[in-house]
């Protein structure tokens, strides 16, 4: 009598371990964050172009001003604003008009001309808070970049949202 596995026994015993890893990973990584990480890259990249459009339309400077969010489900806003004699006032386009909210579980980070821009939560004294990004009715826009991504450890990629002087805001994946 032969001691020993078949060949039979040693490939599924291969298979078993194959499957068991690949469902770790599956459970390990999101798709369902790093689509909410690409979508909101999309959205920031989207909505900065369509904000200096409707800056050099109108003939107003805009600002965006970013906030940590107190929320637990939600990690960060981006507020659009237009600067009138009387100050930085609210927008009463359709499409800036509320705060973009970055849900948790996404990461935001900026930086803008270089510095990296922290998330502080929106001051009491709202009217001396000044826009991270702005956008002129030239067409120029101060320059910077976002990276977004999601928390987790598994996720092996992150998007970069960068736009220069003059707009045009494109979205890289980047690996992690």
């Amino acid at each position: 009598m032969q001691r020993g596995f078949s060949l039979i026994e040693i490939l599924v015993a291969l298979f078993v371990i194959v499957m068991l890893a690949s469902l770790v990973t599956l459970n390990l990584s999101s798709p369902e964050r790093d689509r909410m990480a690409e979508e909101a890259a999309d959205t920031v990249a989207s909505l900065l172009d369509y904000a200096l459009e409707e800056a050099q339309y109108s003939g107003y400077e805009y600002g965006v001003f970013l906030s940590a969010s107190e929320q637990a489900d939600l990690t960060a806003k981006l507020t659009f604003k237009r600067f009138e004699r009387s100050g930085w006032v609210s927008l009463s386009d359709s499409i800036l008009t509320g705060p973009i909210e970055i849900a948790d579980g996404v990461s935001l980070e900026l930086w803008v001309e270089g510095e990296r821009i922290d998330l502080v939560p929106m001051p009491q004294d709202v009217a001396n808070w000044r826009p991270s990004i702005r956008l002129w009715p030239s067409g120029e826009m101060t320059a910077g970049r976002a990276v977004i991504s999601d928390t987790s450890e598994a996720s092996l990629q992150s998007w970069e949202v960068d736009w220069t002087l003059f707009g045009g805001a494109t979205v890289t994946p980047v690996d992690r």
